[in-house]
C-alpha cells in the first residue's frame, strides 16, 4: 500500500460521480477512460478528461492517498463503485491504493480494481486565471434555452451542432445564436464582464448545464481559441474546462 484515506459517503460520491460526465470512452485514448485522483497541497482532486472538455473536483483537507500521477481508475470501476456507494447504509469508506490497485472498504463491501496502467496527462497547464471576458447567467435558463435552439436543428444534418454565446459591456445579457437559423436565437438576461464570443457543442455546453448544481452558471473566455473555463459560483471547488470551435456565425445576425 502507498496510501489510503478515509472519506463520508457524500464526499467520495462527489469526487467520483460528478467529474465522471467528462472522462473518456475512446479506447484508443485508454489512459483518459477514468478518473484521475491526486493529492495538491491540503486538497484531494479528482480529474476526468475526454481531450475535448475536462471537469475537477476538489475536496480540501482530504490528503495521504496518492502524490503521483498513476492512480487512475477506469471507468469500469467507477460504475461499479457509484452503484455501491448510491446505499446510504454506508457512513464513510476506505480508499486504499497500490503501485497497481485500488481497493474501496466499507462496513458493507470490500471492492478491488486494477487501476489503469499509465501516467496522466498535465492537464494543469489548461487551466488559466480569469481573462476579464466574462458572462454569468442563470443555470436553468440557459438549459432551457439550449433545448429552444436545438429544437430548431434538423435532425438529418450531420454537421456538429453549435451555439454561439456572444456578450458585451454596454448589454447585460448573454446572446445565442445558431448559423443558418435567423428565428434561432436567444438573448437571456446576465451579469456580464468585458466582452465574449465562442463557439461550443450544445451537447456539451448542455451536459455541463445539468451537471452544474448551483443557481449560476460562469462562463469565462479568453478569446484567444484556448479552454472556455466554466464554474459554479456556489461551489468553487468544481472547475469545467471545455475547448471552443471555430466562430461559423459570422453570417448570422444575433437575436
Amino acid at each position: 500500500m502507498t496510501g489510503d484515506i478515509t472519506l463520508a459517503r457524500e464526499e467520495a460520491l462527489a469526487l467520483l460521480s460528478r467529474p465522471f460526465f467528462a472522462a473518456s470512452n475512446e479506447q484508443t485514448q485508454f489512459y483518459l477512460c477514468g478518473i484521475f485522483l491526486h493529492d495538491v497541497g491540503g486538497d484531494l482532486l479528482a480529474v476526468a478528461t475526454d481531450g475535448h472538455r475536462l471537469a475537477r473536483v476538489s475536496l480540501a483537507g482530504a490528503t495521504g492517498l496518492s502524490l503521483d500521477r498513476t492512480l487512475i481508475i477506469p471507468n469500469s470501476a467507477i460504475n461499479i463503485l457509484l452503484r455501491l456507494l448510491a446505499n446510504k447504509n454506508s457512513e464513510c469508506i476506505t480508499l486504499a491504493r497500490s503501485r497497481t490497485l485500488l481497493a474501496a472498504e466499507t462496513s458493507r463491501f470490500r471492492f478491488v480494481s486494477k487501476l489503469i496502467d499509465s501516467t496522466y496527462p498535465s492537464y494543469e497547464r489548461l487551466i488559466l486565471g480569469p481573462s476579464g471576458n466574462a458572462v454569468t447567467v442563470g443555470r436553468v435558463e440557459l438549459a432551457q434555452a439550449l433545448d429552444r435552439i436545438a429544437a430548431v436543428i434538423d435532425p438529418a444534418v450531420k454537421a456538429m451542432r453549435l451555439v454561439g454565446l456572444q456578450w458585451a459591456l454596454d448589454e447585460p445579457a448573454l446572446r445565442l445564436c445558431i448559423p443558418g437559423h435567423d428565428l434561432a436565437n436567444d438573448t437571456l438576461d446576465a451579469e456580464v464582464a468585458g466582452t465574449g464570443k465562442v463557439a461550443l457543442q450544445i451537447l456539451h455546453l448542455a451536459e455541463i448545464a445539468a451537471e452544474i448544481e448551483g443557481k449560476c452558471i460562469h462562463i469565462d473566455s479568453n478569446g484567444n481559441g484556448g479552454p472556455v473555463l466554466i464554474t459554479d459560483r456556489d461551489d468553487p471547488d468544481v472547475l469545467i474546462l471545455q475547448m471552443p470551435c471555430a466562430w461559423p456565425f459570422e453570417d448570422t445576425p444575433a437575436a
